[in-house]
């Protein structure tokens, strides 16, 4: 699986300590099964592997124990981004009509008027306190957002640090050592206790909220909503309360800290790289003038779509997939063995020199129209690909551009002199400890 044999101890201590350590030795340029725990499992980084494990033969493939036992605690089974199967394609298919674009596009004011609360807040900071910690505060704003889209319900600061005390106690928490070995997920493990009294939490507050809207009876355009009165055309089913209840646990997991985590490592890279900041701020400037964007500003905002399309290449916010063969398969003449685990490294075809130019060159340029003929749609992944790529991937994008161009405006954020943060995280790769980062207003 890596250029250097690594030991199941080593595997653990790197996955939760140094992942991206472990994502460098974790080559993948040839496909090759070799005993890992209690299984087998081969690395990728070849795009054509890629698309035969999540399009070509999709449904072959379902996600690993490791993904499960980090997926399931948190989110439950029945969710669209945990459920398999028919399960999977109903939730998908009733789920589907609330993130198409053209009711995405209806989110754009909340997501601006949170930015402008954002920004009102900072600019009442003393210009003598103004260090921030900038996941924090990406993660307080996409909360809100989440929250108002989800529910049509605004929440304060205080409601805002309670759920997302919640929804990070269910997604942080740590794989113990057998679950390297591969034991199945029904032995018990002390580390999910304190995520299962996290989702007791947010369960308690959806089913309040969806019990008020099913008495009520009341229509509203938001999320919510769409999910109540989605049907199935095919036998006319709705989601079931437990169903609703699950879904509305997972777009809170899924739907803000990816979102957050991926602006955190935008700001990070606008300080790293000065003269990409100076082409976003030119660009700004001259669509925009310091005024507020509107959702019809964006087609002429390309660049700063750019600087977050590169930002999730260079800074993967999701460094890797997993799928579990459920039947022999076989791709480039390799054999796939029944329940073998192929480990697809996102972070590592991201920066892989046959797929992009100068790859660890920060150049948002390469996402231009023309500089992408010829590159295949399996090199970049930082929403997955194929039938289960992920279903807030439009809402995730319009969020970001709306929230750097509002806040790129009015502010640089610097990090101290030779700071470098270390990424860390088991399903989301966010800096550890925060990011902290000074404000420095724009004249």
């Amino acid at each position: 699986m890596s250029s250097k044999k690594l030991t199941l101890f080593e595997v653990r201590r790197l996955c939760l300590n140094d992942p991206v350590g472990y994502f460098q030795q974790m080559k993948g340029e040839k496909l090759e099964f070799t005993r890992f725990g209690l299984s087998v499992a081969a690395v990728t980084t070849d795009p054509e592997v890629i698309q035969h494990i999540l399009l070509k033969n999709a449904q072959n493939y379902r996600k690993t124990l490791m993904t499960r036992l980090l997926l399931e605690p948190p989110l439950g089974k029945e969710t669209v981004f945990t459920s398999e199967g028919e399960l999977w394609r109903q939730q998908r298919k009733l789920a589907a009509p609330a993130f198409r674009l053209n009711t995405i596009k209806g989110f754009a004011p909340l997501m601006i008027e949170e930015a402008q609360n954002l920004l009102d807040r900072w600019d009442q900071i003393p210009s003598d306190q103004r260090q921030i910690d900038v996941q924090s505060d990406m993660s307080m704003v996409t909360l809100k957002i989440i929250t108002r889209a989800m529910f049509s319900k605004q929440s304060d600061d205080r409601d805002a640090a309670a759920i997302a005390d919640a929804v990070r106690t269910m997604t942080q928490f740590r794989l113990q050592f057998i679950d390297f070995l591969g034991v199945p997920k029904w032995v018990p493990r002390v580390s999910r206790l304190r995520s299962y009294s996290a989702k007791r939490v947010l369960n308690r507050a959806a089913r309040s909220i969806i019990a008020e809207r099913t008495k009520s009876g009341e229509s509203k355009p938001d999320l919510l909503g769409m999910l109540l009165s989605s049907v199935d055309p095919e036998n006319g089913q709705r989601m079931s309360d437990r169903q609703l209840e699950a879904e509305v646990r997972s777009y809170y997991a899924a739907g803000y800290e990816t979102t957050a985590t991926a602006l955190t490592w935008v700001f990070y890279a606008l300080h790293k790289f000065p003269d990409v900041e100076a082409k976003l701020h030119q660009e700004l400037d001259a669509v925009l003038g310091g005024r507020t964007p509107t959702y019809s500003d964006l087609e002429n905002l390309p660049y700063t779509l750019r600087v977050i399309q590169e930002t999730m290449r260079l800074f993967t916010v999701v460094p890797s997939i997993g799928r579990e063969a459920i039947a022999d398969d076989e791709v480039q003449g390799v054999r796939i063995p029944k329940n073998g685990v192929i480990v697809i490294n996102i972070w590592l075809t991201h920066r892989h020199p046959d797929l992009w130019e100068k790859p660890e060159n920060f150049k948002p340029e390469r996402f231009s129209p023309e500089n992408s003929i010829g590159r295949h749609r399996f090199a970049y992944l930082p929403f997955g690909g194929g039938p289960r790529i992920c279903i807030g991937a439009s809402f995730s994008l319009l969020e970001a551009h709306l929230l750097l161009a509002m806040i790129a405006q009015k502010w640089r954020l610097r990090a101290k002199e030779g700071y470098k943060p270390h990424p860390i995280g088991q399903i989301v790769l966010h800096p550890k400890g925060g990011l902290p980062m000074t404000l420095e207003r724009r004249r």
